[in-house]
This record gives structure tokens, sequence and C-alpha cells, in this order.
């Protein structure tokens, strides 16, 4: 088996997270990519995932809402007691997470940086909360083809293009007072270990 990793402009604490992600013990192929500049601000990177299945996993909470697509076969959540749906938005977790797969399965997720899914869907993001929901149920139907198309796809670049045309399609549209407004408090908050409640 192969094993492909593709770093690029990746901090050595992302790294470590990735290293934990490696709990997909026989993968076959496990790359990430950078946005393009002006989606930057909005994603942390994307992964794609290639494997044979069969294997069965523990995901500690990882701090980043992802939009996940499954390309093949979906995972099964024996935390959530389900298969996930094919195209799902998992948000922040408090907890670990139990997962098996079964068959061939290829994902392409989008991990968004603490402040950025906000920019593409209209939807508060503590909803998602320790949960996993469906594109299916969100009333957003340009996303919802998004992922019928990326089902159909099977070159992993032409899958981050279309993604990513999708979002800068949706930047265009997207007021960014209020994420000026929240960015400082945000990098207070990772850069002061030492900040108080009362603050």
């Amino acid at each position: 088996m192969s094993e492909i990793y593709n770093y690029p402009q990746i901090t050595p604490h992302t790294f470590v997270r990735f290293i934990l992600l490696r709990n997909f013990v026989f993968m076959d192929c496990f790359r990430t990519y950078t946005p393009t500049p002006a989606l930057a601000p909005y994603i942390l990177y994307y992964w794609m995932l290639d494997t044979s299945g069969g294997v069965s996993e523990r995901v500690i909470p990882f701090g980043h809402v992802q939009l996940i697509f499954h390309r093949e076969h979906s995972i099964f959540s024996s935390s959530h007691d389900e298969l996930q749906p094919q195209c799902v938005i998992s948000g922040l977790s408090s907890g670990y997470t139990d997962r098996r797969t079964a068959g061939h399965v290829k994902m392409a997720v989008v991990a968004f940086r603490p402040e950025g899914a906000r920019a593409f869907l209209n939807i508060p993001m503590q909803l998602f909360r320790n949960d996993n929901i469906s594109v299916d149920d969100l009333e957003d139907k340009p996303l919802r083809q998004l992922g019928r198309q990326l089902c159909t796809e099977n070159d992993d670049l032409r899958c981050i293009q279309m993604i990513e045309n999708f979002f800068l399609k949706r930047l265009e549209n997207f007021d960014t007072y209020n994420l000026r407004r929240i960015l400082p408090a945000i990098h207070t908050i990772n850069h002061d270990n030492h900040i108080s409640i009362s603050d």
C-alpha cells in the first residue's frame, strides 16, 4: 500500500493533528491541499481520503467544522448509530466518535477555519455542535447539487476546483464587516493563554 502525504504550507501544530487523524490505519492515499489565497481566510485546507475500507477507528475532536463529501461508500458512526449521509456538515464535537468503514471509501473534505464556515453557510454554527447534519436537510439546493457532481467526479484535483469555484462564487455576496470585527477576538483567544473569562 502506498501512503502519499502532501503538506504544503502546513504549520507544525496542524501536522500533529494529521498524525492523530492517521487512525485510518489501512489507508491507501491521504492528501491535503491548501486553498487559493481568496479562500484561505475561511478554509484551513482540503483533505482527500481514498481507502479500500474495512477499518474501525476512533476519531478525536478536531476543532473545525468540516464539510464532508462521500464519493463512494459512507462511514458508519457508532456514536450516532447511523450511516453518515453522502454529503454532511460535521460540527464541532466535545467527544470522540467511533466509526467503521466497509467497501471503497473516497472522501473530499473541506476543513473550515473557526470563523470560516459562516461565510458560506447562512446558518448559525452552534446548530451543528456535536452533530452531523445532512446537506439534504438544509435549504441549500446549490450545495446539494455540488455534492451530487462530486460523487460522479473521479479526479481529486478537479473536485477541489469544483469546490473552490462554488465557494468563490458564494464569497462575492459575503459581507466581511462582522468577520473583521470578530477576527481580533479570535486572534486574542488563540495567542493569549492567560486571558480570563472576565476579560
